[in-house]
């Protein structure tokens, strides 16, 4: 068979049926990939090891910090309340580790908390620094939602069975 020219591409009905097919295999194996994102593969044992650790939701005086804040040492994250009211640390690196529902919370707080900012125009409560910090996560957060929805969204297309 001679090579394709794509202003010419006409295929036939059973060409078409076996393109979707190997499409939808190839999106069935490009979610499972997405879905094991912390993987190494060694070239001892070729097998997938996943990263199963928890996040690191606590560190010394996070009492004495108001909520919504960042932290840059020892690992750059903000501190947030979760829903029995105690005051938790997110680490940046670790965002994609939180439940979705903790991410919409901690995001609309967030995006609240510089707006309360900005509309105080004499004197405003938060550092540039801060200010930018708050943004950097909030965009981080927003991300890894995104991501989720557009797995979600390939997952049902190829039937995949929906883990979140």
């Amino acid at each position: 068979m001679s090579i394709l020219n794509v202003k010419n591409l006409y295929l036939e009905q059973t060409d078409e049926s076996d393109l979707k097919e190997a499409l939808g295999e190839f999106m069935k194996v490009k979610v499972l990939v997405m879905r094991i994102k912390d993987f190494q593969l060694s070239i001892e044992s070729y097998q997938f090891k996943l990263n199963l650790t928890k996040p690191q939701l606590t560190m010394p005086g996070i009492k004495a910090l108001e909520l919504y804040t960042t932290i840059e040492e020892p690992m750059f994250g903000i501190i947030y309340d979760n829903d029995k009211f105690e005051k938790r640390f997110m680490a940046f690196d670790e965002i994609n580790k939180f439940l979705t529902g903790t991410l919409e919370r901690d995001s609309s707080r967030i995006c609240q908390k510089l707006e309360d900012n900005n509309m105080e125009k004499i004197e405003p409560k938060l550092a540039r620094e801060e200010v930018a910090n708050l943004g950097r996560m909030e965009v981080a957060i927003l991300s890894c939602m995104y991501t989720r929805e557009q797995m979600k969204m390939i997952e049902s297309y190829v039937g995949a069975r929906n883990l979140h």
